[in-house]
C-alpha cells in the first residue's frame, strides 16, 4: 500500500508542476505581448514623424507588420490604421492595447475564488484593470489558459476522485 500511496503523491506533484508551468507560460506570454506592443507603439511614432515630413516609411511599416504578426500568435486582435499612419490594436473585449504611440499593458491578477490561477487583465491609463481572460479567442495565451483551466484541472479532479474511490474500497 505504501508504494501505491507514494505513486499517487508523485502523480499529484507532476500535475501541480504542469499547472505551475502553464502559469509561468501565461505570465511570460503577457510580458512578450507588452514588449511587442511597446515596439509597435514606438514604430507608430517613428512612422508618423517620418511621413509627416513627406517621406515614406516603408521599412518601418514592414517591421511593424512583422510585430503585429508576432502579436497575433499570442492573442487575437484587430488593428486599424488611422489617418496619420499609426496602428490602433484592439484585443479581447474591445480593449485598446496600442493607441498610436501609447500602450495599455496586459497584467496578471488573481480571482479571490481561485488565487492560484492568474487571470489576464488590461491595465488602462485611468488605472482600471479589465479582465479579458474569458474573452480571448485564440493564440498561445488562450491555449495555455484552456490547458490550465480545463484539461489539467479535469485531470486533477479525475485523479482525486480515483484516489478517494480506491482509499474507500481498500479501507
Amino acid at each position: 500500500s505504501a508504494p501505491l500511496v507514494n505513486r499517487f503523491h508523485v502523480v499529484d506533484e507532476q500535475l501541480k508542476k504542469v499547472n505551475n508551468g502553464l502559469e509561468v507560460q501565461i505570465k511570460n506570454d503577457m510580458l512578450e505581448v507588452n514588449q511587442i506592443a511597446h515596439e509597435i507603439a514606438d514604430l507608430n511614432q517613428q512612422i508618423m514623424g517620418q511621413e509627416n515630413g513627406g517621406n515614406t516609411a516603408n521599412d518601418l511599416r514592414d517591421r511593424r507588420e512583422l510585430f503585429v504578426s508576432q502579436l497575433a500568435e499570442k492573442i487575437d486582435l484587430h488593428w486599424y490604421e488611422n489617418q496619420r499612419g499609426a496602428f490602433q490594436i484592439v484585443v479581447a473585449k474591445g480593449q485598446l492595447l496600442v493607441d498610436q504611440e501609447r500602450t495599455n499593458k496586459l497584467e496578471p491578477h488573481h480571482n479571490p475564488a481561485d488565487p492560484g490561477s492568474a487571470r489576464i487583465g488590461v491595465r488602462l491609463h485611468n488605472g482600471k484593470l479589465v479582465d479579458i481572460t474569458d474573452n480571448i479567442k485564440s493564440g498561445s495565451l488562450k491555449e495555455a489558459v484552456r490547458l490550465r483551466d480545463i484539461r489539467v484541472k479535469e485531470y486533477h479532479e479525475n485523479f482525486d476522485l480515483m484516489t478517494r474511490e480506491m482509499a474507500f474500497r481498500i479501507n
